[in-house]
């Protein structure tokens, strides 16, 4: 397949429907250390300055200023600081399949994808810039964050093109990943079914006891409260990007009631669903 244009990137990525869930700056200690977890949205990370150690599934790469990463949904990773360090995080949402169907694999951000010295000083101060912008929720502002993401998308599939990369396929390190990533998988299946420990295990045919272990050892939850942290994580998005009304939501992701769904969000966030919509339209900030 002939390289692709910039003007053809541009048009296939503006099929994406990228709506943008969280743009900030994130500052971390040497040593500090990010425990395992899967992130529900999809993340782009900039190093503004300093270097630390990424391991996203299975996959272990040092970064330092001007690299940057792009990290879909639902990946395994962890972090570990190996000096203070600066970054600049985006979450967000896309509609991958419409823009998809016909490019060229080379092109396509379905697992993780690392860039060392993808950026510039310019570049880095406009994403300092725009993380401003953000804080302050300028109108215009989920605007200039799309526009930024397929900015940062054409500039990676280009370097691609010129160093003739191709996707880093996940490279599971044990047995254990890959049952749990078999029991994410599962997961956004049943969604929006009630469904338990037990449920998931007769699906694949393993016991109970054999998922708590895995989910203890590789994200330090058990695998009960990951289903419903994964639930309340879906329920963030539904309540930003949706009208659903909240008792229809609680009952899309298979919450008992209208009640156990509010008192469990408001655990967890420390706001009640409806007060959370109404709230200023802030972006959703998950943990790094």
């Amino acid at each position: 397949m002939n390289p692709i244009s910039v003007d053809a990137l541009s048009s296939r990525l503006s099929k994406l429907n990228i709506d943008p869930v969280h743009y900030g700056t994130a500052s971390f200690k040497k040593g500090d250390r990010i425990s395992p977890r899967y992130h529900p949205v999809s993340r782009i990370i900039a190093v503004l300055d300093g270097a630390f150690q990424l391991t996203a599934d299975g996959q272990t790469t040092a970064f330092k200023k001007y690299d940057l990463a792009i990290i879909p949904a639902n990946t395994l990773y962890e972090a570990e600081m190996e000096q203070a360090t600066s970054l600049v995080l985006i979450d967000f949402t896309a509609d991958h399949n419409s823009a998809y169907e016909d490019l060229d694999t080379k092109y396509r951000f379905s697992s993780p994808q690392i860039y060392h010295g993808l950026l510039d000083q310019r570049q880095l101060d406009n994403l300092k810039h725009l993380s401003t912008t953000a804080e302050k929720h300028y109108p215009g502002c989920y605007l200039l964050i799309q526009q930024m993401i397929v900015r940062i998308f054409i500039v990676a599939m280009l370097y691609r093109e010129q160093h003739n990369l191709v996707p880093i396929l996940p490279k599971r390190t044990s047995s254990h990943e890959v049952v749990l990533h078999e029991c994410i998988a599962l997961i956004e299946a049943h969604i929006s079914e009630p469904l338990k420990v037990n449920d998931l295990a007769a699906m694949m045919n393993y016991t109970p006891n054999y998922l708590y272990k895995i989910f203890e050892e590789l994200l330090h939850v058990s695998c009960k409260q990951f289903i419903l942290q994964y639930k309340l994580n879906r329920s963030l998005y539904l309540l930003k990007s949706t009208e659903d009304s909240v008792q229809s939501i609680a009952s899309q992701l298979a919450f008992s009631s209208l009640y156990h769904f509010s008192a469990v969000f408001k655990g967890e966030y420390g706001i009640s669903p409806l007060r959370y919509r109404h709230s200023v339209k802030k972006p959703v900030t998950y943990p790094f």
